[in-house]
């Protein structure tokens, strides 16, 4: 099979197992819109994170959503119950073992870029919240000799 482009994969793998793109919203903890987006080409590259929780929710492994990869969609044989949305986010511990479970799936090098670009992300949220607390960025310490 030829690789296909993501908004193919993710609009294909969501009718097959016959949810909408609100539904789809609500799995991965992101707007109908931006699944539109994603959806109709105009978002064509994912974080690691959007990556991760797409995958969960369309019973994709992670390589098929990736850039270099060659995707076939193949969601679960069952389609997932439909559910209500959570009226409250998910414990942090459950959205963790979520994770793990989907980054064991993957190859080494995939799973390595993955994580580099959250500790990216979380050192730059970081940087941001000490810069609003102390109005600069924090200094580096130097080392003594």
């Amino acid at each position: 099979m030829s690789a296909m482009e993501l908004k193919d994969i993710v609009r294909q793998a969501r009718r097959a197992l016959k949810i909408t793109q609100t539904e789809l919203g609500h799995r991965v903890g992101t707007t109908p819109s931006a699944i539109n987006k994603i959806e109709s080409g105009v978002t064509q590259h994912l974080s690691g994170e959007m990556i991760v929780k797409l995958s969960a929710a369309l019973s994709l492994p992670a390589e098929a959503l990736l850039p270099s990869g060659k995707a076939e969609v193949r969601p679960a044989s069952a389609p997932a119950p439909r559910q209500a949305a959570p009226a409250a986010p998910q414990a942090p511990a459950s959205r963790w073992s979520d994770v793990t479970r989907a980054l064991e799936e993957l190859d080494p090098d995939t799973c390595e870029m993955i994580v580099v670009d959250i500790l990216e992300r979380a050192l730059a949220v970081r940087k941001a919240r000490l810069t609003a607390k102390h109005g600069s960025p924090p200094k580096k310490a130097k080392k003594s000799a």
